[in-house]
């Protein structure tokens, strides 16, 4: 990435919140909205139904005309406001019949799960909206678990068990943007109501079910882009385990060998001799993957590697102001381009920190976001002082570590660049 590139990309960003993850990638294909479907449903508690009555049948979607409309509002949260989905007011001709499955998860006969579309209303206007709603056949209960407000494609509605008590889970597969990125919701029956218990997307080959940690359940395994531009199809895995609750990401280290081989592969096939800039990158992510592996000699040899590249080519990094290369530093650490973000550091930081020693401390890191916009506070001779607030994600074998960071970055302009000569960060 050129330096009028990120600057160019931090121009378009920086004005709303820096919100970049390192381990799942970003996709310019999905609109940049922060969405987070609710996750707890209405109560469907009710009475067990005497087993002499059990329904042993699976009903068809003319069946559930009878119960039409489904019970409860379903909402979503849109940049942090609640919007409640209400499809009470929809006749049952004018709903778009997506799947049907039937399965015994509550122990109370086969129920239906059903997934549909309505028009949506509101900020999604004509776009159809894909819902999920249950069927509890012996109570005669029909009722809305989920939207899914911006989904551009229904793939799949399916049941499958994921967390090792012999119950399916509900699976709902739908695709996201321009690319079609897979994108999958997983819902669960806890005894008095559903819960969704998984929420998102994965780029080429899609969603996994494999045991990748050595326990008895299979893990859901995700890939996400690791280093652009997309078509390159470098992605970079993640898997997510069942703690009892949820599915929660896990340090699993089975999932990067695949990533370790097709990729020096591609590299020992010279795939990206004519883009440098790129291999720096991509042999940063090979280098993470070996150090998670635990393998820390081929870790630095693609470390040094990418810096050596890189170096070869760099340019100086052009700022319009210091507090814009600060920002830039930051959007290099949360696109993954370490190597553009070491090249803002001063000499006196490169003396004391080695770059395979930097790209290394950032090897578990899955998220650098920006809680506020670095703010110019004062000068000291050639040095503008710049204060920054920082929020980071690095995993852990205990799970994710959430901290955050606060302090001042020293900048020097040198010439048309900025060069961040020193800094006091301390963990808040």
């Amino acid at each position: 990435m050129t330096s009028a590139k990120v600057a160019k990309v931090w121009g378009v960003l920086l004005s709303a919140v820096l919100l970049l993850c390192l381990a799942c990638g970003d996709d310019e294909d999905t609109p940049a909205l922060t969405i987070e479907p609710v996750a707890t449903t209405p109560s469907t508690t009710s009475s067990p139904t005497p087993t002499a009555s059990l329904p042993t049948a699976c009903p068809d979607w003319d069946d559930l005309n009878a119960y039409w409309p489904p019970q409860g509002a379903v909402s979503y949260v849109l940049q942090d406001v609640e919007t409640v989905f209400d499809t009470s007011a929809v006749p049952f001709d004018q709903i778009e019949r997506l799947a049907l499955v039937c399965d015994d998860l509550r122990g109370r006969g086969q129920d239906a799960y059903i997934a549909y579309s309505v028009t949506g209303e509101e900020l999604l206007k004509d776009q159809p909206v894909v819902l999920l709603a249950a069927f509890h056949q012996g109570e005669g209960s029909l009722t809305n678990l989920a939207v899914e407000p911006f989904w551009d494609n229904f793939e799949s509605l399916e049941l499958r068990e994921l967390t090792g008590d012999s119950s399916d889970e509900v699976l709902l597969k739908g695709r996201v943007g321009a690319r079609g990125v897979p994108v999958l919701s997983v819902w669960r029956w806890g005894g008095d109501r559903y819960s969704k218990v998984f929420d998102g997307s994965s780029d080429h080959p899609g969603h996994e079910f494999r045991n990748v940690v050595g326990d008895s359940k299979p893990e859901i395994v995700t890939h996400s882009i690791a280093v652009f531009p997309t078509a390159l199809g470098i992605v970079w895995p993640a898997a997510y385990q069942w703690d009892g609750r949820s599915f929660e990401r896990v340090l699993a280290l089975e999932i990067y060998s695949q990533f370790i081989e097709e990729t020096e592969a591609r590299l020992s096939r010279g795939d990206f001799d004519t883009a440098p800039d790129i291999e720096s990158a991509i042999r940063v992510r090979v280098g993470h993957a070996h150090q998670i592996q635990g393998d820390f000699d081929k870790a630095i040899v693609h470390y040094e590697r990418a810096w050596e590249i890189y170096e070869g080519i760099a340019q100086p990094l052009a700022c319009s102001d210091a507090t814009q290369a600060v920002g830039d530093f930051y959007l290099a650490l949360a696109t993954g381009d370490l190597h553009i973000a070491y090249g803002y550091l001063g000499e006196a930081f490169r003396e004391a920190q080695s770059f395979p020693d930097f790209a290394g401390g950032y090897a578990y890191t899955q998220e650098v976001r920006l809680i506020e916009q670095p703010q110019a506070i004062g000068q000291e001779g050639e040095l503008t002082n710049v204060s920054v607030r920082v929020a980071a994600k690095d995993m852990t074998v205990q799970g994710i570590l959430e901290r955050t960071f606060s302090g001042v970055w020293h900048v020097r302009r040198v010439g048309e660049a900025c060069v961040l000569e020193s800094a006091d960060i301390q963990q808040v």
